[in-house]
């Protein structure tokens, strides 16, 4: 019995230490499979061997001229660094621009720049010119020369300029800040100067995201009117709901429609560009205790404004602001102050026959 109980534990012995020599085995070869840490190395793109594009931010220049008949824009847009690097260049060449007897922009092309285009064949577009402006780094810099109607709008421009470079809008108040002036031969331009990040690629003057009219708010709605007696419908004026004019000798008067969404101006910051555009010295509240009015315009309540122009270009407006189903609607008459005073019964027509069909 005692040599059966030594042969037993020999056994368990002998297996004992087959199970630990396989166990290292296994650790052995199972040792050899793990994975050793992986260590992250940060290498300069410079010696990455990488194809390197330098960020550059974009850059907008327009300069409007406001002429009895038209605004124009000479807009200048490129990188930030380019536009710098070539700015005594755009500079003179705005400087030196005048305006014939027409009304027409004459200006010289320096030397080293390219025109790629003329006048378009096409009645829709203002575009007139557009100039290639040089520059060392090889970006793309054009100067774009193009005309709208003599009702400009400062803050509905300025603030759609501002989307397209990514920022912000800007208030009333805040517009004599924003607006800049530089000298050209026979007046001064009106100046926005701003850098960013180009939102979906640049438009004509007055144009926003998706080639919508600045000036013309998505409504559904149409309108249904009545033509005043001497007045014709301008049909190339894409950039206003409706614009009609009338002519008196060389005296041009225009009654636009336009429509924003509601939240977008409110009537105080539209008395202001009024007030601009008719060079009354008013403030807005003045202007509101003295020549605000109200009336029926559309079947809805309108608020009316009556500015009597002032200053070396007198212009008068007449203007009624009324708000149907989030949209909210201007009508304007502006032009030489006795040309609109004479016109009054013709707008009063005007108005009383709009309609939404």
């Amino acid at each position: 019995m005692h040599k059966l109980r030594e042969r037993a534990i020999g056994r368990f012995e002998g297996r004992r230490w087959w199970c630990l020599w396989a166990s290292c085995l296994c650790l052995c070869i199972v040792g050899c499979n793990i994975e050793e840490p992986i260590e992250t190395v940060t290498v300069p793109l410079s010696r990455s061997g990488l194809p390197i594009k330098e960020a550059t931010q974009e850059r907008m220049v327009v300069a409007v001229a406001l002429q009895p008949d038209a605004s124009w824009f000479f807009k200048i847009s490129g990188s930030t660094r380019a536009l710098a690097e070539a700015e005594s260049a755009w500079v003179d060449f705005l400087k030196q621009v005048s305006f014939d007897d027409q009304g027409q922009p004459v200006w010289q092309v320096p030397t080293g720049w390219r025109a790629i285009s003329a006048v378009s064949d096409s009645p829709m577009s203002s575009r007139l010119a557009t100039l290639v402006i040089p520059n060392s780094f090889r970006d793309k810099v054009e100067l774009v020369v193009s005309s709208l109607g003599p009702d400009f709008d400062r803050l509905a421009n300025f603030n759609r300029w501002r989307g397209q470079m990514g920022l912000e809008p800007i208030t009333a108040n805040e517009l004599d800040e924003e607006i800049g002036e530089l000298e050209y031969r026979g007046g001064k331009f009106l100046v926005f100067d701003r850098s960013g990040e180009i939102q979906g690629g640049m438009m004509p003057p007055g144009m926003g995201a998706g080639g919508q009219a600045a000036m013309s708010a998505p409504v559904q709605k149409e309108l249904d009117y009545q033509l005043p007696s001497g007045w014709t419908v301008n049909t190339t004026a894409t950039f206003v709901t409706l614009r009609l004019e009338k002519t008196s000798g060389e005296q041009l008067a225009t009654i636009s429609v336009t429509a924003l969404p509601e939240k977008m101006v409110t009537w105080e910051e539209s008395i202001e560009n009024w007030i601009a555009e008719s060079g009354v010295s008013l403030s807005v509240a003045e202007a509101i205790e003295v020549h605000a009015s109200t009336e029926t315009v559309a079947g809805v309540e309108a608020k009316r404004m009556d500015l009597q122009g002032a200053g070396e270009r007198p212009r008068s407006v007449s203007a009624v602001m009324f708000v149907s189903d989030g949209a909210a609607w201007f009508v304007k008459m502006s032009g030489p102050p006795e040309l609109v005073a004479s016109s009054q019964e013709e707008f009063a027509t005007f108005l009383a026959s709009l309609r939404f069909k």
